[in-house]
């Protein structure tokens, strides 16, 4: 009878150590059982997004308004500039660690029943993971030109080219867009039900 209470005392410590499970035993003469029942259920929604992109570099528009007999007018719409972008990097990382179980039995009593460890688990895990890295989008337009010239002579309308008003309009060049490089990287792990047991006699 002291055998059996200093194995008890043994067991109730070392099975105790072990976190996130429940844990029975008993025994009937010199058979031991431990029982270790886990379940979870994991769900990770993860998104992560680089973006250097939808960059504007437009030229400048033009208007050009002439009016009335030698009337002149010129307008030129500014270039557009330069944009040069670094580059994109996304990167996400995952790692589920579940139902981990480490039981260790340690008999020294010189005991010949059985040892029998039941280790139940279950476990659920759902990933969701979205890894974007963006460079594009990028716009390098020209600018509009928009050029009109009215003059009147003897009650007649002249536009464009007419001999008394001259008018000129021309848009701006576009820029220039240089990306870098658009890089993404997405790691996931999942260590599920791993169980651990050893009986030492």
């Amino acid at each position: 009878m002291k055998k059996a209470l200093a194995l008890f005392a043994v067991l109730a410590l070392v099975v105790a150590a072990v976190p996130a499970e429940a844990s029975w035993w008993w025994w009937g003469s010199n058979d031991i059982t431990v029982n270790n029942n886990s379940s979870a259920t994991v769900s990770n929604t993860v998104t992560t997004v680089a973006d250097t992109g939808a960059n504007d570099a437009n030229g400048g528009d033009a208007r050009s308004r002439a009016y009335g007999r030698g009337a002149d007018s010129y307008a030129r719409g500014g270039n557009g500039g330069d944009i040069d972008t670094g580059n994109a990097d996304a990167t996400a990382y995952v790692g589920n660690y579940v139902n981990s179980n480490d039981t260790r039995v340690v008999t020294d009593c010189g005991c010949t029943g059985d040892v029998t460890v039941n280790n139940n688990s279950s476990a659920g895990v759902y990933n969701t993971v979205d890894t974007l890295a963006l460079t594009g989008g990028n716009i390098a337009d020209g600018g509009d030109a928009n050029s009109k010239a009215k003059s009147s002579s003897y009650g007649y309308y002249h536009y464009h080219g007419g001999s008394s008003a001259d008018s000129d309009a021309f848009g701006g060049s576009g820029g220039f867009v240089e990306t870098g490089n658009a890089d993404s990287y997405s790691d996931v792990v999942n260590v599920v039900n791993q169980n651990v047991t050893r009986v030492i006699r």
